[in-house]
């Protein structure tokens, strides 16, 4: 017996021979003690509505500890923690927006920056033109009291104290680089991290909060910029992890300390470098039963970083190479909240929702070669290990398919270029705890190999723990 390895870590591989697997809407998990495998597969999480604004083309969102704003193509909505949603006023453009609060006491002052329409401030009842900005921000991001504001000409301007004025002289310029055009600006532990499409300069407490001039002073600088104003994450409210972005140079990088390490592996990178237009993409994050994740997500791809596992795994919805939930996510609610791509709708990550907001969610592990180069060899059977018995209850409206699930099993012979039509076998009903997956008489393999692909859009639990193919070798 031969075994069949699912790889912990999505690894497609820049061409279909260089290929270790494949996890989309999967991700392992390792196990503990002494189990039968060293990790388990799962199911990603699922999406559940809890809104729907009935608008379109998301734009970000933010969370004031009492409402959910949201921005979308020309509307600003507000969001209830009973998941009532309404529009406050309207926001021209679709660009990315970005948002910050103060510590104005008894009224915190709100202000959102949108390149497309200008800075504004606003709350629950409506918005106002921001009266004392710097002409042209392109970015905003709140720390110890001060709104901080980037110009693209280099320029970050700080607000007074707790206000929203501003005095044209309490500003830096990011003179670290020739061209040193600012994208976005966060603040993340403690320090305002700038970003130009070349570099990053961190500032932090020591400049002269007490009278006239920029109230922090740099600490160091990092020669890597940021790709797009929509390409960062970690420093979110109660995410608490690393500060993560998409570098000039098509990596994913994830900051330890003041080094960005590169987390993204070479498959991803590729597919990077290969969109020109980096506005086009998004980052987000969220953490769920003690997994805490990063995403980026594109037009034709998305991908998922665990930071518990150190590992990756890709999400594609329904008819779709991307994943529908969008960047910009906010926790609220008691939820990680965040866009749909397909209606106005904003869904909720949910471990415990084993679909899309109605749509299936098609858990696809696709495995490694199982070869001996050059010979091609039968394959008498193959074996897969799973947790048995998953199927749901016969009542209360249960389909058909998530009462009895079947998993389809197919498998390529030729590095991908075509996979045969697929096998079904039952994963078992409520209850049903013995019965093998294990299909016979699988025909011959090609010169490189076979790789096999289960695939399911059962609203089941999945649990795949590996699996075995009885081989024979043939001239």
């Amino acid at each position: 017996m031969a075994d069949i390895v699912f790889p912990p870590t999505t690894a497609p591989g820049q061409t279909p021979a260089e290929s270790g697997g494949r996890l989309i809407n999967a991700y392992a998990e390792a196990l503990i003690g002494q189990p039968g495998s060293s990790y388990v597969i799962r199911r990603t999480s699922g999406l559940r509505m809890f809104t729907d604004t009935l608008q379109s083309t998301w734009r970000s969102s933010f969370f004031d500890g009492t409402t959910l704003f949201s921005a979308w193509s020309g509307q600003l909505v507000k969001t209830t923690s009973l998941g009532v949603s309404s529009i406050i006023t309207g926001l021209g453009g679709t660009d990315w927006i970005t948002w910050a609060k103060n510590q104005r006491t008894p009224t915190p002052d709100m202000v959102l920056v949108s390149v497309a329409s200008g800075p504004f401030t606003f709350d629950a009842t409506g918005k106002a033109v921001w009266a004392d900005p710097p002409s042209a921000p392109n970015s905003v991001c709140f720390g110890e009291g001060y709104f901080f504001i980037t110009i693209a000409d280099g320029r970050v301007y700080a607000s007074g104290l707790n206000a929203t004025t501003i005095n044209t002289l309490d500003r830096i310029q990011a003179q670290s680089r020739a061209n040193n055009g600012l994208v976005r600006a966060v603040w993340f532990g403690g320090e305002l991290w700038i970003f130009s499409d070349q570099h990053c300069e961190v500032w932090g407490s020591g400049g002269n909060p007490n009278a006239t001039g920029f109230p922090l002073r740099r600490n160091t600088v990092i020669p890597r910029g940021l790709a797009a104003r929509s390409c960062i994450t970690g420093w979110e409210d109660t995410f608490g992890g690393r500060l993560c972005f998409l570098a000039d140079d098509n990596t994913i990088r994830a900051f330890n300390g003041y080094d960005p390490e590169v987390i993204s592996d070479p498959w991803l990178t590729t597919v990077l470098e290969r969109i020109a237009d980096k506005s086009t993409l998004q980052m987000g994050c969220f953490i769920r039963r003690g997994h805490q994740c990063i995403y980026i997500r594109g037009p034709s791809f998305c991908a998922c970083y665990d930071f518990s596992t150190k590992w990756w795994h890709e999400r594609m919805s329904y008819l779709s190479p991307t994943w529908r939930w969008q960047g910009g996510s906010s926790f609220a609610f008691g939820d990680w909240l965040s866009g749909d791509a397909t209606s106005g709708q904003m869904c909720a990550v949910d471990f415990d929702v084993f679909e899309e907001c109605g749509d299936p969610l098609v858990w696809t592990v696709e495995s490694g070669p199982v070869m001996n180069f050059p010979a091609r060899q039968q394959v008498a059977r193959a074996a897969f290990q799973f947790q048995q018995g998953t199927g749901l209850a016969d009542a209360g409206g249960a389909l058909a398919s998530d009462v009895d699930p079947m998993l389809e099993i197919s498998w390529t012979d030729d590095n991908g270029a075509s996979w045969s039509n697929p096998l079904q076998r039952p994963l078992g009903r409520l209850g049903e705890y013995r019965n093998l997956i294990d299909p016979r008489m699988l025909g011959m393999t090609g010169y490189v190999g076979r790789r096999w692909r289960l695939r399911t859009g059962a609203r089941v639990r999945m649990a795949l723990l590996g699996g075995m193919s009885l081989m024979q070798e043939r001239a």
